[in-house]
């Protein structure tokens, strides 16, 4: 069974109340097309979005989902956007990037929560347990899971196994593994056994559906 599908086919896949999970790094890596799709086509709202960072000038349909179909977003960096008035509501949370990432592994590895130093003495550990190992302090994290991951990728085969250059994979192989459904842009498609196994950065059994595109962000 083919996983070709359109933009809005994928983003068709996204309900009210979803947790969504925004791959990439700014431009490298975010899936454009299907945002916009959603953003344009469909009436999703109340979503929580997990990204890296959700204010970059290249990605307006990103400011769209914020500004008016988000409920909540993790994230770890921001600076003004329409982000801005979800931190101010508290409906925004800013997580070390660090635990960001490992909140995600940790999810798509099926462990629910964990220890890590990282946040004690910091306005990060408000509301959290802490206990002490071999006489430092650790805080218990949450594992990250959702419901639809939406990537984008440098070489996509027609399987859905993928490979993702440099910067443009921060996140999206351990978001991939924490969500329920991927969907993933493809740069270039490719026939079956044209990316070398030891290239493959998701595998394609993961992927539900693939969007071909012919724009380029590079690394």
């Amino acid at each position: 069974m083919s996983k070709i599908v359109t933009a809005l086919e994928a983003a068709s896949q996204i309900h009210d109340g979803d947790i969504l999970m925004l791959g990439g790094f700014g431009s490298r890596g975010f899936a454009a097309e299907i945002v916009g799709a959603l953003c344009r086509d469909t009436n999703v709202r109340n979503m929580t979005i997990y990204v890296n960072s959700p204010n970059e000038r290249t990605r307006p349909d990103l400011e769209e989902l914020l500004s008016t179909r988000c409920q909540h977003v993790k994230c770890t960096f921001m600076r003004s956007s329409a982000a801005t008035k979800l931190y101010e509501e508290g409906k925004l949370e800013i997580i070390p990037q660090g635990n960001f990432s490992e909140s995600l592994r940790m999810g798509g590895s099926g462990v629910p929560a964990y220890y890590t130093p990282v946040g004690i003495g910091t306005p990060v550990e408000k509301g959290k347990e802490i206990r002490e190992f071999n006489g430092r302090k650790y805080l218990l994290e949450h594992s990250l899971t959702g419901d639809v991951a939406l990537l984008r990728a440098n070489v996509v085969d027609k399987m859905g196994n993928c490979f993702i250059k440099g910067a443009t994979k921060n996140f999206s192989p351990a978001m991939a593994m924490a969500c329920r459904k991927v969907f993933v842009e493809a740069e270039k498609l490719v026939e079956i056994g044209e990316i070398a196994p030891e290239d493959v950065t998701i595998p394609g059994i993961i992927i539900n559906g693939i969007v071909e595109v012919n724009q380029s962000y590079g690394m």
